[in-house]
């Protein structure tokens, strides 16, 4: 099975069944990039936030803790190890799913048995995953990644799942992904949309799109749109590759682009109230 463009999450979902083949270092990018994306939406600092990604509802958690990368991997594996030994002892030779490391980051995932593990058996619950496509069948996701600072600590970033994982809502085979666009944005043209995420009572979220054309033409098209609808576009230093900030009352936007396979993904994160875009635009080139 060819993924789709732009499905790091798709990409990470489907190995934990094996329904997809994929190079490993490969798939270890995809996710590494889904840390990316998570990040943008729990902030630099330690804490907890609630996130509705796609239509699920996923608990992400920041901290900076002593290193190395691999302890950190290490007790994550015996997590999985204790919790999904069934899903795990035979796919991948530890105890989580997939496991990509070097001495400067790395990421992993597995999956926590469901509360009726000891009632249902492997294949019980493959058949119905076969017919609803809810990987929660198999249990809650789990996911870290771990990335050495300069001073020599590890911040972490961990995703864990609540509830219902239905793949066919989320990652559609045509069609936006399920959730909703910022109603304030304009939509890029000839999009389809491929993340949803909001945080919970904080009025931070994520919208990213795949677009047919390169990611600098996606970004300069999509900057002329959104000036034209009344946001202003700011000098942040130092400034970022393929990444334009906007704002427009108090609240921030960061548009970033990237190329993936024949066209490229085009994402907005919307950074909460409470402070004017400008100081907040000041504090992203500290």
């Amino acid at each position: 099975m060819k993924p789709r463009h732009g499905a790091p999450i798709l990409l990470l979902l489907a190995a934990c069944v094996g329904v997809v083949t994929h190079a490993r270092a490969q798939l270890g990018q995809e996710l590494w990039q889904l840390g990316d994306e998570l990040a943008a939406l729990a902030g630099s600092g330690a804490g907890q936030s609630s996130v509705t990604l796609n239509g699920a509802q996923i608990e992400l958690v920041t901290l900076t803790i002593p290193g190395p990368v691999k302890r950190v991997l290490d007790r994550f594996d015996a997590l999985c190890a204790r919790e999904a030994p069934a899903l795990t002892a035979d796919v991948s030779g530890h105890g989580s799913l997939l496991r990509q490391e070097s001495s400067t980051g790395g990421v992993a995932v597995c999956l926590a048995q469901p509360a009726d593990a000891g009632l249902r058996t492997l294949s019980e619950r493959a058949r119905d995953y076969a017919r609803t496509r809810d990987l929660s069948l198999f249990g809650q996701l789990r996911y870290v990644r771990a990335q050495r600072t300069a001073t020599g600590a590890v911040h972490v970033l961990m995703a864990h799942s609540h509830g219902p994982l239905r793949l066919s809502a989320m990652f559609p085979a045509q069609g936006d992904a399920a959730g909703s666009d910022f109603a304030e944005l304009p939509r890029p043209r000839s999009a389809r949309r491929l993340l949803s995420a909001q945080v919970s009572s904080a009025g931070q979220g994520l919208v990213a799109y795949v677009v047919q054309s390169s990611a600098a033409s996606a970004l300069s098209t999509y900057a002329r749109e959104l000036e034209r609808n009344g946001f202003v576009q700011l000098e942040v230093a130092p400034a970022l590759a393929l990444t334009r900030t906007f704002t427009r009352s108090d609240q921030l936007y960061v548009v970033h682009g990237r190329d993936q396979g024949t066209g490229s993904v085009l994402s907005a994160v919307r950074i909460g109230r409470g402070e004017p875009g400008t100081a907040l635009a000041k504090k992203l080139g500290q």
